[in-house]
């Protein structure tokens, strides 16, 4: 008796729940933090963007941004340099009279990249305030648009509820 149990504390280290489970985390799905979270893993923050996102160049006149801005329903503008990538945010009247928004962007206080996913970007989003995160390429670093708190909090529920569904249309 005493073995078996000794050997099933053994092998639970070892193997998790079964071997099943190792195979899979070789292939990168890991179940150890529940079913829901692999499959948020599987979700990209990149299919979530938001079309209307403001953009300016660093040489934008700051009024001139903040009337977009005001069009679009936005609070920040995304910063691009030359080449697409994101140099900062901008908020209008958040640094006095400025001459160019380039002079007014803050680093972002969040970014995320291509790679990311849903499970992820909640945990990162954890304490984050702001319109939307920008998401950047992670080979290039070029801006492809921002993603906001919102449509992954939405993309999250309604991943949450489909799992739902589907356990509970078994029973």
């Amino acid at each position: 008796m005493v073995s078996v149990v000794f050997s099933n504390l053994v092998s639970h280290r070892v193997f998790g729940r079964s071997l099943f489970d190792v195979q899979l985390a070789r292939r990168g799905i890991d179940f150890s933090l529940g079913r829901d979270r692999a499959h948020l893993a599987a979700l990209k923050v990149v299919d979530h963007l938001q079309p209307e996102a403001v953009t300016a160049t660093a040489d934008d006149a700051p009024e001139h941004v903040a009337d977009r801005l005001l069009e679009q329903g936005w609070r920040e503008a995304f910063v691009l340099d030359g080449d697409g990538r994101l140099l900062g945010v901008f908020t209008p009247g958040a640094h006095g009279d400025i001459g160019s928004v380039g002079s007014g962007a803050v680093p972002a206080r969040l970014i995320f990249d291509d790679a990311t996913d849903l499970a992820e970007a909640m945990e990162r989003l954890r304490g984050f305030v702001g319109d939307a995160v920008p998401v950047v390429s992670g080979e290039s670093g070029k801006y492809l648009g921002a993603v906001s708190e919102a449509d992954l909090v939405s993309a999250w529920l309604d991943e949450s509820a489909r799992l739902r569904r589907e356990e509970n249309a078994s029973v």
